[in-house]
């Protein structure tokens, strides 16, 4: 019997070995180094990732409706991942993630992404410090005023904006009982020094919507009336976000709405609009590819442009169905943090990615029922 239950925890472990490998290796992707020998050794550990999972799910004890389910899943995507020739190999380990992820502590995972990125990020700093890594100089346009800027080690201000938000909204989840008011207001402290080095306003807003919304979910009372206004407001907020997007970088373009909100988050409309008009939207999209360098930030026009319609709207069917989910189970903090990830999604495609965005691993409570993933209990 003990040596039942040995075997089951180490099983379980190599699920959890497979997140901190492959948040390991998307949180070094961030940099894009161009050497064979690094790419060699992230492709090795890719392998060795896979093959965890692997031995993890071939003995996972599930009934065979699951296994069925799982496979159509895999293939759909498997599917999406060929026919659009862009080689997007984060699409399938981010869907054996979800895959696996049934009944597992997210705060485990939640634990697994604030040490990967606490390290990590300090060790960049570490390595700007000695001059291994480059701190380079940029310019950045802000409030009509240009702005030269130091990297200290990071591709820009934006990467270490999103990198910051990941490392608190998984430290904020993994500590949520041990934190008081006096963290929080210091981990805002601190983001608002960081803003002034590398000025990224999409993410200091969205990591002090993070402090205040927890200190709202910690030390207050919402009426129910105004709980089920936001949770609505929540559940909509993907698919919501999806049609905002399409609009108003094509029907609507031009209009006040699309012109007040690209000052607002830098012309990611207006980028979108260039994408549209080049790839017009499909049901299916198979001839996308990027414009030269102009990149295209924003995750809802990447997806439509890049695989269509069909694809968007089964991660929005997904992401309704995981919130209502959470909403039933009054779940309302977890809807916060998805809610958060939508938001930052307007202006960072890489959201799409599970090991960029641990908010995705609550997607498997949408797509399976009977999910104890956040019943710690039942779990450990």
């Amino acid at each position: 019997m003990n040596f039942g239950v040995e075997m089951k925890i180490k099983r379980e472990n190599l699920f959890y070995i497979y997140i901190a490998i492959m948040t390991f290796i998307f949180y070094i992707r961030f940099f894009r180094v161009e050497s064979a020998l690094m790419n060699s050794a992230i492709y090795i550990l890719m392998s060795v990732g896979l093959i965890l999972f692997g031995i993890y799910y071939i003995f996972q004890k599930d009934k065979l409706r699951y296994k069925i389910l799982h496979l159509a899943i895999l293939m759909f995507i498997v599917f999406i991942y060929f026919i659009s020739g862009k080689q997007y190999e984060y699409l399938l380990f981010t869907v054996l993630a979800l895959l696996g992820v049934r009944n597992k502590s997210l705060k485990k995972i939640m634990k697994i992404f604030f040490y990967t990125y606490l390290i990590c990020i300090l060790f960049t700093f570490f390595l700007c410090l000695v001059g291994i890594r480059p701190d380079v100089m940029y310019s950045k346009i802000s409030s009509g005023k240009t702005i030269q800027l130091h990297s200290l080690g990071f591709p820009t201000g934006n990467n270490f904006f999103a990198m910051l938000f990941i490392l608190y909204v998984s430290l904020i989840y993994y500590k949520y009982e041990k934190l008081n008011y006096v963290h929080l207001i210091g981990l805002e402290i601190i983001g608002i020094l960081f803003y002034f080095i590398f000025y990224a306003r999409t993410g200091i807003i969205l990591i002090t919507l993070l402090i205040f919304g927890t200190m709202v979910n910690k030390y207050m009372q919402i009426k129910k009336k105004s709980r089920r206004l936001i949770s609505l407001l929540e559940i909509i907020s993907n698919p919501f976000m999806f049609i905002f997007t399409y609009l108003f970088s094509t029907k609507f373009y031009g209009s006040t709405i699309q012109v007040l909100t690209d000052k607002m988050v830098s012309d990611r409309l207006g980028i979108a609009n260039i994408y549209f008009e080049t790839f017009p939207a499909k049901l299916f999209q198979t001839s996308f590819h990027y414009i030269g360098d102009l990149p295209v930030d924003n995750l809802y026009a990447f997806v439509i442009c890049g695989f269509g319609f069909a694809f968007a709207a089964v991660i929005g069917f997904i992401y309704v169905k995981t919130m209502i989910r959470l909403y039933k189970k009054k779940k309302y903090f977890e809807m916060f943090i998805v809610t958060l990830f939508v938001l930052y999604a307007y202006s960072e495609k890489f959201f799409i990615n599970a090991f960029r965005n641990p908010s995705m691993f609550l997607l498997g409570i949408g797509l399976f029922k009977n999910n104890n993933m956040l019943e710690e209990e039942k779990i450990e």
